[in-house]
């Protein structure tokens, strides 16, 4: 086998560059809002971090989370997103609770709407039946008078 063996072919890359050109040199703008780690295998372990776009950056108390695990090149890696503080303070509540209200509002508005649309059509069909009953009443009195 030695004999047959000609040569070998080893590749290494520097992890922080590879990422930067993923991202297209927006590495530090993900970072400001992002934390993103690499984890080589299965598990999530600080001995088999690859890559960490924050390092010494506590993101325990991180709100939201992802985690996904991919297969490259016959290697299991654990990608590790968290949210920093500055994305969280771009998710804008009143804005949210603005839309909530509004929507409820409109909700309520409809609702009241429909409300009067039906209680119209109640009086108008009760009005049609008491005048139809006066006109019968009217007619019978005309036909009355007419024959005496």
């Amino acid at each position: 086998r030695r004999g047959a063996l000609l040569g070998w072919v080893d590749a290494s890359f520097r992890l922080r560059d590879l990422i930067s050109g993923i991202l297209a040199g927006n590495v530090n703008a993900v970072g400001v809002t992002l934390d993103l780690d690499i984890y080589d295998g299965t598990t999530v372990h600080p001995d088999s971090r690859m890559f960490d776009s924050n390092e010494g950056v506590d993101t325990s108390a991180a709100r939201f989370q992802a985690v996904r695990s991919l297969t490259l090149y016959g290697r299991p890696w654990v990608v590790l997103v968290r949210s920093l503080p500055a994305f969280e303070a771009q998710l804008n509540q009143r804005a949210a609770n603005m839309i909530a209200l509004v929507g409820e509002l409109g909700s309520l508005i409809l609702a009241w709407a429909l409300w009067l649309l039906l209680g119209s059509r109640r009086r108008v069909v009760e009005l049609a039946r008491e005048m139809t009953a006066d006109l019968r009443q009217s007619e019978a009195r005309q036909a009355r008078l007419n024959r005496a």
